[in-house]
């Protein structure tokens, strides 16, 4: 193969998988870790949620002037340590509530190594550290589970195609689970084969994770979101909102960071019906593990009330509950297997640098990718290999000269929605890049006035470069 990384071609049949040490070798980096939030670990309480709110996100890493990873804060770290404990956000430096010296993994630790920590350690947030212990990134236990099944998805998609058959059982059980909306077949075959070598013949049912015992704290709409909170920071969960025993909404710790915290109201005169959801969709108890999967996978759900028919509430359930709570003694190692069998269910015939998530969103628009019409043919690998970087048409960029102050540069790429900016000689050469990681580490961490120093002191000298006609691939891989 090429020096660059990509995988040596391979000849069409027969199909083979990587083996499981090559499984076993892909690095965190390879789990498409996302774009963590970072906030200085002098801001208060209430600027961080407000951060969180606005990035839709539902943890933040705080960083120390230096730049050093100082902790992380979640949603159910400010339902439990703030909300519930009567803490004023604003006045509360984050410091005090946060969770200090977390664990973290480097962008080039094992994959499967990481996700067996976050299992056993009940983690759903994992910092990824660089080579030189910068922040880089943040893994999220349910974004890889939910990456995992589209993964299994796909290659289940393609034995189907090849003429691959399916459990004619299961595909009517999760008919009369999803109804009208239909179910992917195949998908759920192929998880049902790797479920029953975590759990035997008989893969574990809701009512069997929840036991006998109904699993939830439920409060009334006129309850106020203090004594919510109280609740939900005893379980780590949310709450289910009750009336006349009838479930009417649902409280989570992401409800309170978004419709309390960040909009600075009152937990303490807060009704809960003031910031509910109401009508959650639920699921009935007989539902397999399996099947429960693939509905939070569906609706992104991170919590899933669980009912009878009559309306009876049997429990409430979340990822990481369902994570931990199955897979036996071992459920770090059992859920090992599953990741690697994803990852080994992808196939060789995607590369390393493809991303983990199934989805079928194309990758320069946003928009759906087209499916081919039969008997379209598909470009051969010599045409694809051949097409240049002006095909993933490139965004129009932000040039300013080296003089430009940071101040001027950071107010343009706000207006403009940018994360960089590219530095320019009078002659137009390029001279650097800026971003808003550096902005964070070269300025903000290291005390620099942004609107005396000027942008070529803290740009990233001599970025690497193509040229619009090189090979998209290799633009992509590198």
């Amino acid at each position: 193969s090429k020096v660059t990384g990509r995988q040596a071609p391979k000849p069409s049949a027969p199909k083979t998988t990587p083996s499981k040490s090559a499984v076993e070798s892909r690095p965190v980096s390879k789990l498409r870790p996302k774009k963590p939030l970072t906030v200085l670990d002098n801001t208060s309480v209430l600027e961080v949620a407000q951060a969180m709110a606005s990035a839709r996100a539902d943890a933040a890493l705080l960083v120390s002037a230096r730049g050093g990873l100082s902790g992380i804060m979640t949603d159910n770290d400010l339902t439990k340590r703030v909300v519930s404990k009567e803490m004023d956000p604003e006045s509360t430096n984050v410091r005090t509530v946060m969770t200090k010296g977390p664990k973290c993994v480097h962008s080039y630790d094992s994959a499967l190594d990481a996700l067996e920590m976050m299992v056993e350690n009940r983690f759903r947030h994992l910092p990824v550290l660089d080579k030189d212990g910068a922040v880089v990134g943040l893994l999220d236990i349910a974004k890889c589970l939910y990456d995992a099944i589209s993964m299994m998805e796909k290659a289940e998609a393609r034995q189907q195609k090849e003429g691959g058959g399916v459990d004619a059982s299961l595909s009517a059980a999760m008919q009369k689970v999803v109804g009208s909306r239909g179910g992917n077949k195949a998908q759920l075959a192929m998880m049902k084969t790797m479920m029953n070598q975590m759990f035997g013949d008989t893969i574990p049912t809701l009512r069997t994770i929840i036991g006998e015992d109904s699993a939830y704290h439920g409060v009334s709409p006129k309850d106020t979101v203090l004594e919510a909170a109280t609740l939900m920071g005893e379980s780590r969960k949310g709450v289910l909102v009750m009336e006349d025993d009838q479930m009417v909404g649902i409280l989570t710790p992401k409800d309170l960071l978004m419709r309390v915290v960040s909009k600075e109201l009152s937990p303490e005169e807060t009704l809960v019906e003031e910031v509910m959801t109401e009508s959650p969709a639920w699921v009935s108890p007989d539902l397999t593990l399996l099947e429960a999967l693939r509905e939070m996978h569906d609706q992104k759900f991170l919590h899933l009330p669980v009912l009878e028919d009559d309306g009876t509430v049997v429990g409430l359930v979340n990822v990481m509950e369902l994570l931990c709570s199955t897979g036996g003694e071992d459920s770090g190692k059992s859920w090992r297997e599953f990741f690697s069998g994803a990852i080994d269910a992808r196939g060789d015939d995607e590369s390393d640098t493809s991303s983990l998530h199934g989805s079928t969103r194309s990758k320069v628009t946003g928009r759906q990718a087209p499916k081919p019409a039969a008997p379209k043919t598909t470009p051969s690998k010599s045409a694809v290999e051949s097409r240049p970087v002006s095909k993933l048409r490139p965004k129009a960029p932000i040039t300013v000269t080296d003089t430009t102050t940071i101040f001027d540069v950071a107010l343009k790429m706000v207006a403009k929605h940018m994360d960089a900016a590219l530095v320019l000689s009078p002659e137009a050469a390029l001279l650097g890049i800026m971003t808003d990681n550096d902005i964070a580490r070269r300025v903000i961490a290291a005390y620099v006035d942004p609107n005396a120093a000027e942008v070529s002191t803290v740009m990233t000298k001599g970025p690497t470069c193509v040229h619009s006609y090189d090979s998209a691939l290799d633009a992509l891989e590198m």
